[in-house]
């Protein structure tokens, strides 16, 4: 998925992560309408959760003038708690498990934004591998 914005990423990653990872569902897999409806609240939950973490890291970084943040380090700057933090943090990694914390979205968050002269948020549009 290119040219789409962050949230439209992270709805892509949960659904592919909750279809595929906890329910054993491929592509041409087909689903009832009560179990669709079961499954939006998962998919709904990670991805602005780890959307809303990513643009929240641009942020830091951008308020901090750092190029690389680490969890605690963002734990003392954001006004969130640490626990909420850890848990928007495991929602990121079951989308980016690959990815020890969001810097790298977060620069490109960041980066996408100075270009346009805005400050980080959810409807930028990003050319992110899927």
């Amino acid at each position: 998925m290119t040219n789409a914005t962050l949230l439209d990423h992270c709805m892509q990653r949960a659904t592919t992560d909750v279809m595929s990872d906890e329910l054993g569902l491929g592509d041409d897999s087909t689903i009832s309408r009560p179990e669709i409806a079961r499954l939006l609240w998962p998919i709904v939950r990670r991805a602005s959760n780890s959307a809303a973490l990513i643009i929240e890291w641009a942020t830091a970084l951008d308020d901090l003038g750092i190029d690389d943040l680490g969890a605690e380090q963002f734990v003392t700057w954001t006004t969130s708690s640490r626990s909420t933090v850890y848990r928007r943090l495991q929602d990121f990694h079951s989308l980016y498990p690959h990815l020890e914390n969001p810097n790298s979205l977060a620069l490109a968050v960041l980066a996408e934004a100075r270009r346009r002269g805005e400050r980080p948020n959810l409807q930028l549009k990003l050319a992110l591998a899927s």
